[in-house]
């Protein structure tokens, strides 16, 4: 049921091919009940971009999250990260601080995501795995015009209220800007 509030694509794909059958065979035949029974596939067509956009899935919150922390590193807004952040995140709030202390993180991608959820805990958790890519300068050095950190990140979250918290993160397979 969840695809349904994922994305309106098949509503849309269904509701087009309804409507330009009846279009079509209005054109042909010139029964009006065709035409207006048009009315129902672009009802269908509108009801799921209204569905689609009243609903936020769990999928589309845990986006809403990853987003505002990208946003947040790249203003360097420690607050704004902690707010993201379960008391147990201290390993990963430490990362974070000790990041801030020495780099200006410039920008910051995510590719390649793979979401998990388990509704059966309580609260409810995910764990998502993306490709990261933190294009950062150093602040220390005078000469330093960039650098790119790449790593696989696997992060923990649990799900408060509507919004979804990070309890954990582990980088593998990445380039270290501490070596």
């Amino acid at each position: 049921m969840e695809l349904l509030y994922e994305t309106f694509v098949p509503t849309l794909i269904v509701g087009s091919v309804l409507l330009f059958f009846l279009i079509a065979f209005w054109v042909v035949s010139r029964q009006k009940w065709a035409l207006f029974a048009s009315a129902v596939p672009l009802l269908i067509i509108a009801g799921g971009f209204v569905i689609d956009e009243m609903v936020e899935t769990n999928r589309e919150a845990v986006w809403r999250t990853i987003n505002a922390v990208e946003d947040a590193l790249v203003a360097g807004d420690v607050e704004e990260i902690e707010k993201y952040l379960t008391a147990d995140a201290k390993a990963t709030f430490s990362r974070v601080k000790w990041a801030f202390d020495h780099f200006e993180i410039r920008r910051v991608g995510v590719y390649d995501m793979n979401m998990e959820f388990n509704d059966f805990t309580s609260p409810p958790t995910a764990v998502i795995s993306f490709q990261g890519v933190v294009k950062y300068k150093a602040k220390k050095s005078e000469d330093n015009f960039g650098e790119t950190y790449v790593a696989r990140f696997t992060v923990e979250l649990e799900k408060d209220n509507d919004v979804w918290l990070i309890t954990h993160h582990v980088e593998t397979e990445g380039l270290n800007p501490m070596d």
